[in-house]
């Protein structure tokens, strides 16, 4: 994944303001990574960034930095959690909106094949109803 050098230098001007016990948390060859990947003549405002002012991708990597280095046993677990829920929602979601989508049938083109298609309930009670008012007309 190649990540922007703007957004590195945004994570590190971060990083060089942590405490010293917070820094010593993160291992130093990610602290030099960033360091040495990052956009050496872009000066990122530290209020700004403070303010959450700050590219998606910078604010993305100081959250896999805070969860993985800084952040205590219940606030991981708590991320899990919320993690968990969304892809469950993501799942349902996903599946309710399949619920009403027809599978494609296979035809083979080299035979001529009868089809039988057979209308579902629903349809049939639609036509049933239709029929109902019709008989009027």
């Amino acid at each position: 994944m190649k990540l922007n050098s703007m957004a590195l230098s945004e994570v590190y001007e971060i990083l060089i303001s942590l405490s010293p016990t917070e820094y010593k948390k993160i291992p130093k060859n990610i602290i030099i990574n960033i360091r040495d990947n990052r956009e050496k003549n872009y000066d990122p405002d530290f209020n700004e960034l403070q303010a959450g002012k700050m590219s998606k991708e910078a604010s993305k990597i100081l959250a896999a930095i805070y969860l993985k280095y800084l952040a205590l046993d219940d606030e991981k677990n708590v991320v899990k959690k919320i993690i968990l829920n969304q892809k469950s929602q993501k799942n349902t979601i996903t599946i309710r909106d399949n619920i009403f989508e027809e599978k494609p049938k296979k035809v083979n083109s080299n035979e001529n094949q009868i089809i039988v298609v057979k209308k579902s309930r629903f349809k049939k009670f639609l036509d049933k109803i239709k029929s109902f008012f019709m008989k009027g007309v």
